[in-house]
C-alpha cells in the first residue's frame, strides 16, 4: 500500500474522492494465482466505491 498527499486544489472538471471500498473481482484473482500476466506494479481492487468530498473550480453537483 502506498499513501499519496491530497492535492491542494482541483482542476475545472475534477472531484476529489474518498475510496470507501474496493472489491477483488476475477482478474485480480487470476493476476494474484499467476494465471494472468499483469505489468508491475499493478493497482488491484479496481471495482470501488467512493464519496465525492471536493469538487473543482466550476462544478458543484454530479450528473
Amino acid at each position: 500500500m502506498q499513501e499519496f498527499p491530497l492535492p491542494d486544489s482541483l482542476a475545472p472538471g475534477e472531484v476529489l474522492v474518498a475510496l470507501r471500498l474496493a472489491t477483488v473481482c476475477g482478474s485480480d484473482l487470476h493476476t494474484i494465482e499467476g494465471r494472468r500476466s499483469e505489468p508491475t506494479p499493478a493497482i488491484l481492487g479496481h471495482e470501488g466505491v467512493g464519496e465525492v468530498v471536493r469538487y473543482g473550480p466550476g462544478r458543484d453537483t454530479l450528473h
